[in-house]
């Protein structure tokens, strides 16, 4: 459910709630997620709003609460993972977008994520995202969309415990922390 706070020509903002009554995947399944409720604010704001072009900045502000009957779950490649019942995520782009010259991309977005969340056994893990998504227009209603994206672990951590401390060797934009993606696009 999506209800707008506040709508002006050159600002938009609105709030978002979610609700999962039941798990959707058996990864989640396995995970013993029972249910998980989510909120989300966002906001945008043109800083210049043309016929042709716009420029606008965005963000979004999220926290997730999941509720586990089991702290532990098997993953895929079958090693146990702890579950995760708090999170919150910070996100802010810039994105330009235009209609009037066929050689330019019809949209650049850069965009960056801060992830936080708090697993079963109190410990925070802290992750951040880089990205820089372009999308081509290259018929009426067809999009052919490449994306350049970074992730890694900032910092792992147990607020009462300091043996629990990841010692990372944080690098930006490391090959095996990084994916370059390709994508078409048609919209009816």
């Amino acid at each position: 459910m999506t209800l707008p706070i506040y709508k002006k020509e050159t600002f938009f903002s609105d709030v978002s709630l979610a609700l999962i009554p039941y798990p959707l995947s058996k990864f989640s399944q396995e995970a013993g997620l029972i249910s998980s409720v989510s909120g989300a604010v966002s906001f945008l704001y043109f800083l210049k709003k043309k016929a042709q072009w716009n420029l606008a900045l965005s963000s979004n502000h999220s926290l997730v609460y999941s509720h586990y009957t089991k702290a532990e779950g098997k993953d895929s490649a079958e090693a146990y993972v702890i579950s995760t019942p708090l999170s919150t995520s910070q996100m802010a782009s810039i994105s330009y977008r235009q209609n009037g010259k066929k050689y330019l991309p019809s949209s650049i977005n850069i965009s960056s994520v801060h992830y936080l969340g708090i697993d079963a056994a109190g410990i925070y893990n802290q992750d951040l995202t880089l990205s820089l998504t372009t999308s081509w227009k290259i018929k009426d209603r067809f999009y052919l969309n490449v994306s350049l994206s970074w992730k890694d672990r900032l910092d792992v951590y147990h607020p009462k415990d300091s043996s629990i401390r990841l010692h990372n060797n944080f690098e930006w934009f490391k090959k095996d922390r990084t994916v370059i993606s390709f994508g078409g696009l048609y919209s009816f």
